[in-house]
Formats: C-alpha cells, sequence, structure tokens
C-alpha cells in the first residue's frame, strides 16, 4: 500500500511538471490591436507572446496597406517576449494586414496573421473648401464726408455767372470811356495847336 501512494505522488509530479513544458507558445497582444480602428498611422506594430522566443532566431513580419505595399521599413526585431516591427507611416486609410511568423524558445514555428484600420478623421483626409460666403468681401459705400464743402445749386451757379458777366461788361465801360476822353484830348490839341505851344 505504501508503494503505491508512493508511484501515484511520483506520477502526479512528473505530470505536473511536463505541463508547461508541452504548452505552446502563443501571441498575447499586438499593438495596434486586431480589429482596432487608429486615427493616427503607427510608427510600429508590436507582437507580444505568451513565452520567450528563440534566441537568434529572425521573425517574418509583413504589414499591408490598402494598395498592397508592404509598409514594413526595417527587420524586427526580437525584445524578450516581444517583437517590435518599425514601420513607414501609413497614408492610405483602410484595413492594413499584419502577417507574422517566428519561432518559439522551444524550436516550434508559429505563424498567424490579423487587420487593424487606419482611419483618419474626415476633416484631415479631406481639407474644407471655403464658401463664397468667406472670401466674399463687402464693397464699401461712399459716404458724405464732413469736410467736402456741398456742390453749388444750379440757382447759385447762375448768379456766380450773371456776376461775372456783369463785372466783366462794367471793365469794357470804363475802358471804351478812358479811350474816348484820350481821344478828344488828342483832337483838341490838333485843332489848337496855338493854345499849349
Amino acid at each position: 500500500m505504501a508503494h503505491l501512494r508512493i508511484l501515484l505522488a511520483v506520477t502526479a509530479l512528473l505530470v505536473l511538471t511536463a505541463i508547461p513544458a508541452s504548452a505552446h507558445t502563443e501571441l498575447a497582444e499586438t499593438v495596434p490591436a486586431e480589429a482596432e480602428e487608429v486615427a493616427d498611422p503607427p510608427s510600429e506594430v508590436r507582437l507580444t507572446f505568451t513565452a520567450a522566443l528563440q534566441p537568434g532566431s529572425t521573425p517574418e513580419v509583413s504589414v499591408v496597406d490598402p494598395n498592397g505595399d508592404d509598409l514594413v521599413a526595417a527587420p524586427p526585431t526580437v525584445d524578450g517576449v516581444e517583437v517590435i516591427v518599425p514601420l513607414n507611416l501609413a497614408v492610405t486609410p483602410g484595413v492594413h494586414t499584419v502577417e507574422w511568423a517566428v519561432t518559439a524558445v522551444d524550436g516550434h514555428p508559429l505563424s498567424g496573421s490579423y487587420a487593424f484600420a487606419f482611419t483618419p478623421p474626415a476633416d484631415v483626409a479631406t481639407p474644407p473648401v471655403p464658401t463664397a460666403t468667406t472670401t466674399a468681401t463687402a464693397t464699401p459705400t461712399p459716404t458724405a464726408s464732413a469736410s467736402t464743402p456741398p456742390a453749388p445749386s444750379p440757382s447759385e451757379v447762375d448768379l456766380a455767372a450773371d456776376d461775372g458777366g456783369v463785372s466783366g461788361l462794367w471793365v469794357v465801360l470804363v475802358s471804351v470811356a478812358a479811350v474816348a476822353a484820350a481821344g478828344a484830348v488828342v483832337v483838341t490839341r490838333l485843332r489848337n495847336p496855338d493854345q499849349h505851344g
């Protein structure tokens, strides 16, 4: 009976220690997350696994945009349980597909894929078009200035014209009278030369 108990204890111990060793490494977390919609283009993709990957192994990762272009900018790096993939910034809105293949620490190959969406805000993707109301400028209406003298009325124009005509007439009449008087003096002297000798 005692031997049976020892045998059962040893068997249970072997089973408990074998479970972690036989468990496979799995993908635990991604950044961006699966099915996530990101407003800003990610500069990198991060894949986090449940256990460390095989040292010296080279992960294979692609990040393909809606145009079919791979955005991976440099080879991925491994940091413990994490794979870091630098990217060229996404410029095409839509679904981006991540495909990956790594090697677990026990030599077991792992691979998979997931997708996230790049959805920039509408005001960034399509700049607003200015409307006519925002670009039109009002034409100022001319107003009467206090320093500008008022225009003369027709009656004032007529009076000014009449005054100018009368003044001009007086000048002509005076000039004619002066010429006539001078002429009379000359004639008188010519007729009576002895009186002025």
